[in-house]
C-alpha cells in the first residue's frame, strides 16, 4: 500500500528464504544507504546469514519483532532492533529464547541480550 518509493509492506511472504511476516514502511531514497525503514517483523525458518552475506556465522532466525533502521546493505544497514528471537544459528550452534534491545551495524552490537 502506498507509492513506489513510499510504501507499507504488509502480508505473509512465503520464499525460499524462509517465511516472513510484516508490517513495515519502507521509505526508499535514490541512495540506499539513506532508505529507511520501521515496523513489526515476525520470520520463520529465514535465512539471515544468507541474506547478509554471513552463512558461515549466521543460520537461520525464528523471531518476532519492532526494527527501524536505515540502509539496505549489509555495509550501510544501522537497525534498532526490540525483539524476542525464539531460535537463531550462530557460529554452528541454535541460542533459544533470546530478548535483545540493541542498536545493530556492520560488526556492531549495542544493546541488552537476554539469554
Amino acid at each position: 500500500v502506498g507509492f513506489f518509493k513510499d510504501f507499507v509492506a504488509k502480508g505473509n511472504f512465503e520464499t525460499g528464504m524462509g517465511n516472513l511476516v510484516s508490517d513495515i514502511n519502507i521509505k526508499i531514497k535514490d541512495d540506499e544507504q539513506h532508505s529507511f525503514y520501521q515496523g513489526n517483523i515476525s520470520t520463520t525458518n529465514f535465512m539471515l546469514g544468507k541474506l547478509i552475506k554471513q552463512e558461515d556465522l549466521v543460520g537461520t532466525i525464528d523471531m518476532e519483532g519492532q526494527l527501524k533502521g536505515v540502509g539496505f546493505s549489509y555495509e550501510h544497514a544501522k537497525i534498532d532492533l526490540n525483539a524476542h528471537i525464539k531460535r537463531i544459528g550462530i557460529n554452528h550452534y541454535n541460542y533459544k529464547d533470546v530478548k535483545v534491545e540493541a542498536n545493530l551495524a556492520k560488526q556492531m552490537f549495542q544493546g541488552k541480550m537476554i539469554l
